[in-house]
This record gives C-alpha cells, structure tokens and sequence, in this order.
C-alpha cells in the first residue's frame, strides 16, 4: 500500500495517559509536537497547552497533504511539559511508520504509542487516510453520486446571499457569486483573476470578506498545479504569521464537509488554514482547487475574520453547482 497523490492524511491526537511529573505539584502542563519524514525539524505542529494534569485530552486535528507518491511516511510525536521561566520539560517521544498502522484508506485505526525515554506514559492517536482518487485518477465509487440528487438536496441560505451570474471572467468559465459582493479588481489574459470584496464585516476596523477567482491552464497535471499555487500562497501566510506576536498558522480540513458533484468538473480538491495577517487578526482562509474536462483550472480563494461555518460552506457548494467550465 502506498499514499498517492491527492490523497490527505489527518492525525487526531486524542490523548496521553500516566505522563511523568514534571512540576513541584506533581502534575505536569503537556502539549505534543509533531514532526513528519517530510518536512524536517522546523516544519512541525502542535497542540494546545493542557495544565496540571497527567492525563491530558487534546482531540486536535492535523492534516497532511500528499502530491506524489510515498510509502515511507513517518510521524514523529515528543511530548512537552510547558514552563513560564525555564526550558520546557521533555515528558516523552514516539514515532509511527504511518503505513505500518493504516491498513486501508477511508477508515480510522486507533493506537497506542508507549512513550520511549521516560519511565510511564502512552499517546493515543487515531490515522485516517481520505482518498479520492485511485492511481488511475478515476474517483472512488462513493464518490459517484448522482448530480440531481445533490443539488435537490441545497436549502436556501438563511443569510440573503442569492447568487448572480458574472459573465467578465474569460470565455472558459462563468462565475456564480453572492449579489452583495462587488467587484474590486480584474485582470485577464492567460491567467484571469477576479477579486470581490462582501459588505464590512466590523465598519470600524474597515474588515471585509474577500473572495478571488483564478482561472489558468494545467501545470503539468492537476496535482502539481494544486501544489504550485497553494504551496506558494499558503508558505507566504505562514510567513507572515510567524513575524507577528502570537502568530499562529493552522490547517484546517473543509475536503470532507463540501460534497460537490457537477457535469462539468472533473476532480476538485479543497485546502484551508488559519493564520495572523499583519494587523494582528486571525484570517481564515478556504481554497477550493476545480478541474474541468477540458483541463481548465480554476481555483477560488475566501479570505474571512470571521469563522467559515455551515453557512458559507452550502454557498460555496451551490456556487459550485451552478458553475459553468468549458
């Protein structure tokens, strides 16, 4: 079994169990950091701080995303004991060979990593690789879904967003988008972008909800043309966000909760994170990467101060529906 392109892996930490103590109270304040095979030691993640406790509960999620092929990905975990006036506390470390545990994809495996160095402690994760698509690139059969059905299935919005037809993009593709969002800048040539911006979101802090449409052709194949684009936007964000105090950078997960089947889309892949911009205000971020038939890319972007909920999450399948690619 190997992972495949386009296929995303998401690690829940779930909890650690009969940590060692490493505070004069004898509790400890645990947070975990995981690094991958991959992406070396300063590409990790982390969970949240949980204070005096042996026993912590974290359930974070964190995904992983895969542009070609791997059959030896490895997840390293080392869990830390949080200190305000010194070096924080080593509580144990664990490595997983992902493949060795995950068996087959679309389903979760449960385990328990005994913790390596220490004298107690377990880490319990769960492993969950979603595919899409087979190495054929023809999509898994509960994936095939009959479009009617699906649209049938959208309710209106309780927010007034109907949606409008923009027919300026280029001769590959009609937009669809919410009629109080308003043009804010154009370009068009080989690569067309639109830029809309919604109503203020705060009149005083001047915020607004951004929404961008890239149209372009195939770089290669549609997983390297995902890959060039969000890579290159996504490290910028994370760039941005370190530089600033309490800066985080976050992935967030939206593959699983937009179900989007259209005549005329071939594959499309969804990518979100969260991250501080230069005001100091956390933005959330949701890029949705579409495919036509006839190799066209277009990828949408949905910057917001606000959090995506279901809501908006509905508009942008019905967006989705009603789009036109040639």
């Amino acid at each position: 079994m190997f992972l495949l392109p386009n296929d995303v892996l998401s690690l829940r930490v779930i909890k650690a169990t009969n940590l060692i103590a490493a505070d004069i109270n004898g509790k400890s304040d645990p947070y975990v950091i995981v690094a991958t095979s991959e992406g070396g030691e300063k590409n990790f993640k982390k969970t949240e701080i949980i204070k005096k406790t042996l026993n912590p509960n974290w359930n974070e999620k964190f995904n992983f995303y895969f542009y070609e092929k791997n059959e030896k990905f490895q997840l390293f975990f080392k869990v830390m004991d949080k200190d305000t006036v010194s070096k924080d506390d080593f509580l144990g470390s664990a490595v997983v060979n992902v493949l060795d545990v995950v068996k087959e994809v679309n389903k979760e495996f449960t385990i328990d990593l005994p913790l390596q160095k220490v004298k107690s402690g377990v880490l319990q994760i769960c492993l969950f690789i979603e595919r899409q698509f087979e190495e054929n690139n023809t999509l898994q059969s509960t994936n095939n879904l009959n479009p009617t059905t699906i649209i049938e299935e959208i309710k209106p919005l309780q927010k007034e967003n109907k949606l409008i037809e923009f027919k300026e993009f280029n001769n590959n593709c009609i937009l669809y988008i919410p009629s109080n969002f308003k043009l804010k800048s154009s370009k068009y040539g080989s690569t067309s972008q639109v830029t809309f911006e919604g109503p203020k979101t705060n009149e005083e802090l001047k915020e607004s909800e951004i929404l961008s449409f890239n149209n372009t052709k195939i770089m290669g194949n549609f997983e390297n043309s995902c890959k060039l684009f969000i890579n290159t936007v996504r490290k910028l964000n994370e760039q941005v966000s370190k530089k600033q105090e309490n800066g985080v950078f976050e992935e967030l997960d939206f593959t699983t909760r937009l179900q989007i089947v259209n005549e005329n889309i071939l594959q499309f892949k969804t990518f979100g994170w969260r991250f501080t911009n230069t005001d100091n205000k956390i933005v959330n971020v949701l890029n949705i990467c579409v495919l036509s038939k006839k190799n066209n890319l277009l990828i949408i972007s949905f910057n917001t101060t606000n959090k995506i909920d279901e809501e908006e999450l509905k508009l942008f399948e019905e967006m989705l529906q009603l789009i036109s690619l040639q």
